[in-house]
Protein backbone atom coordinates (compact mmCIF):
# COMPACT_ATOMS: atom_id res chain seq x y z
CA UNK A 1 0.00 0.00 0.00
CA UNK A 2 1.02 3.81 -0.80
CA UNK A 3 -0.67 6.57 0.12
CA UNK A 4 -1.58 9.98 -2.57
CA UNK A 5 -3.38 12.92 -0.72
CA UNK A 6 -3.06 16.99 -0.67
CA UNK A 7 -1.15 18.47 1.70
CA UNK A 8 -2.46 22.09 2.48
CA UNK A 9 -1.52 24.98 4.31
CA UNK A 10 -1.88 28.67 4.83
CA UNK A 11 -0.03 29.66 0.91
CA UNK A 12 -1.64 26.59 -0.97
CA UNK A 13 -1.98 22.69 -1.64
CA UNK A 14 0.61 20.28 -2.99
CA UNK A 15 0.08 16.78 -4.07
CA UNK A 16 1.88 14.20 -1.66
CA UNK A 17 3.03 10.45 -2.13
CA UNK A 18 3.89 8.60 0.59
CA UNK A 19 5.66 5.02 -0.94
CA UNK A 20 5.11 1.71 0.48
CA UNK A 21 7.89 1.49 2.85
CA UNK A 22 6.95 4.83 4.71
CA UNK A 23 3.37 4.08 4.70
CA UNK A 24 4.36 0.78 6.60
CA UNK A 25 5.95 3.35 9.53
CA UNK A 26 3.43 6.78 9.04
CA UNK A 27 0.60 5.27 7.34
CA UNK A 28 -1.15 5.37 10.81
CA UNK A 29 -0.77 8.95 11.26
CA UNK A 30 -2.75 10.09 8.02
CA UNK A 31 -6.55 11.38 9.04
CA UNK A 32 -8.21 13.76 7.74
CA UNK A 33 -7.38 17.53 8.99
CA UNK A 34 -4.15 15.75 10.62
CA UNK A 35 -1.63 18.56 11.52
CA UNK A 36 1.65 17.06 10.64
CA UNK A 37 5.25 18.38 10.15
CA UNK A 38 5.83 16.46 6.77
CA UNK A 39 9.95 15.94 5.50
CA UNK A 40 10.06 15.20 1.51
CA UNK A 41 11.61 16.01 -1.69
CA UNK A 42 9.99 18.13 -4.65
CA UNK A 43 9.00 15.91 -7.63
CA UNK A 44 8.92 18.10 -10.38
CA UNK A 45 9.28 15.33 -13.60
CA UNK A 46 5.74 15.83 -14.03
CA UNK A 47 6.54 19.45 -16.41
CA UNK A 48 4.68 21.75 -14.73
CA UNK A 49 3.14 19.92 -11.27
CA UNK A 50 4.89 19.70 -8.15
CA UNK A 51 4.76 16.54 -5.86
CA UNK A 52 6.03 15.89 -2.82
CA UNK A 53 7.52 12.74 -1.82
CA UNK A 54 7.24 12.06 1.49
CA UNK A 55 9.80 10.62 3.72
CA UNK A 56 8.62 11.46 6.78
CA UNK A 57 5.81 12.46 8.78
CA UNK A 58 6.05 14.17 12.78
CA UNK A 59 3.09 14.60 14.94
CA UNK A 60 3.20 18.33 16.13
CA UNK A 61 3.06 16.97 19.89
CA UNK A 62 6.57 15.29 19.13
CA UNK A 63 8.56 18.23 18.06
CA UNK A 64 9.89 19.49 21.05
CA UNK A 65 11.33 16.33 21.57
CA UNK A 66 12.89 15.74 18.52
CA UNK A 67 13.93 18.93 17.43
CA UNK A 68 15.16 20.59 21.01
CA UNK A 69 18.66 20.36 22.43
CA UNK A 70 18.43 22.06 24.98
CA UNK A 71 17.05 24.74 27.46
CA UNK A 72 18.64 28.43 27.96
CA UNK A 73 17.36 29.98 31.44
CA UNK A 74 17.79 33.95 31.64
CA UNK A 75 18.94 34.98 34.80
CA UNK A 76 19.18 39.19 35.70
CA UNK A 77 21.34 38.87 38.90
CA UNK A 78 20.32 42.47 39.66
CA UNK A 79 16.61 41.86 39.31
CA UNK A 80 16.28 38.42 40.79
CA UNK A 81 18.82 38.79 44.01
CA UNK A 82 22.44 37.03 44.10
CA UNK A 83 21.32 33.75 45.70
CA UNK A 84 18.91 33.03 42.50
CA UNK A 85 21.72 30.39 40.96
CA UNK A 86 21.18 28.04 44.13
CA UNK A 87 17.61 27.96 43.68
CA UNK A 88 17.52 27.62 39.87
CA UNK A 89 20.27 24.58 40.31
CA UNK A 90 17.70 22.92 42.68
CA UNK A 91 14.97 22.74 40.25
CA UNK A 92 16.90 22.03 37.19
CA UNK A 93 18.78 18.81 39.47
CA UNK A 94 15.15 17.85 39.68
CA UNK A 95 14.81 16.94 35.69
CA UNK A 96 18.04 14.65 34.84
CA UNK A 97 17.78 14.41 31.18
CA UNK A 98 19.76 14.08 27.65
CA UNK A 99 19.73 17.65 26.52
CA UNK A 100 21.72 20.82 27.17
CA UNK A 101 21.13 22.99 29.38
CA UNK A 102 22.52 26.89 28.94
CA UNK A 103 22.30 30.19 31.77
CA UNK A 104 22.41 33.46 30.11
CA UNK A 105 23.52 35.72 32.74
CA UNK A 106 22.00 39.77 31.86
CA UNK A 107 25.22 41.96 32.98
CA UNK A 108 24.75 46.05 34.37
CA UNK A 109 25.70 47.51 31.72
CA UNK A 110 23.54 45.07 29.39
CA UNK A 111 25.87 42.53 27.83
CA UNK A 112 25.35 38.90 28.42
CA UNK A 113 26.98 36.09 29.40
CA UNK A 114 26.59 32.45 28.00
CA UNK A 115 27.63 29.28 30.56
CA UNK A 116 26.85 25.55 29.08
CA UNK A 117 26.57 23.04 31.63
CA UNK A 118 28.36 20.48 31.22
CA UNK A 119 27.53 18.55 34.40
CA UNK A 120 23.65 19.09 34.68
CA UNK A 121 21.81 18.07 31.69
CA UNK A 122 17.54 18.10 31.26
CA UNK A 123 14.73 16.27 30.15
CA UNK A 124 12.18 18.89 28.68
CA UNK A 125 9.13 19.01 31.20
CA UNK A 126 6.37 21.53 30.83
CA UNK A 127 6.84 21.41 34.21
CA UNK A 128 10.38 22.53 34.27
CA UNK A 129 9.26 25.15 32.77
CA UNK A 130 6.25 26.06 34.67
CA UNK A 131 8.93 25.75 37.88
CA UNK A 132 11.39 28.53 35.64
CA UNK A 133 8.31 31.11 35.51
CA UNK A 134 7.41 30.85 39.01
CA UNK A 135 11.14 31.88 40.43
CA UNK A 136 12.14 34.25 37.38
CA UNK A 137 8.92 35.01 35.90
CA UNK A 138 7.64 34.92 31.97
CA UNK A 139 9.64 35.11 29.87
CA UNK A 140 13.05 33.91 30.99
CA UNK A 141 12.40 30.09 29.97
CA UNK A 142 13.51 29.31 25.93
CA UNK A 143 14.23 25.89 24.24
CA UNK A 144 17.61 25.86 22.01
CA UNK A 145 15.74 24.28 18.38
CA UNK A 146 17.23 23.57 15.25
CA UNK A 147 15.41 23.30 12.20
CA UNK A 148 15.20 19.50 11.00
CA UNK A 149 18.42 18.51 8.67
CA UNK A 150 17.21 18.23 4.90
CA UNK A 151 17.12 14.45 4.44
CA UNK A 152 18.83 12.48 1.25
CA UNK A 153 15.73 10.72 0.76
CA UNK A 154 15.46 7.07 1.72
CA UNK A 155 15.71 5.03 -2.08
CA UNK A 156 11.99 5.46 -2.28
CA UNK A 157 12.65 8.99 -4.58
CA UNK A 158 10.63 8.50 -7.64
CA UNK A 159 9.53 5.21 -7.58
CA UNK A 160 5.65 4.52 -8.97
CA UNK A 161 3.49 1.93 -7.57
CA UNK A 162 2.30 -1.31 -9.62
CA UNK A 163 -0.11 -0.05 -12.19
CA UNK A 164 0.45 3.32 -11.53
CA UNK A 165 -2.86 4.12 -9.16
CA UNK A 166 -2.96 4.24 -5.58
CA UNK A 167 -3.77 1.58 -3.85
Amino acid sequence: KYANFDLEDMHGTIRCILWPDDFLQYGELLKPDAILLVRGAVDRRGGDEVNLVVNELIPMDQLDARYTSGVAIRIDPHVHGADILPKVREIVRCYPGNRDLELVLSLEDGSRVYLKSHRIQLQIDPELRRRVDDLLGPGHYQLITSPPKPSNGNGNRGRRPPNGRPS
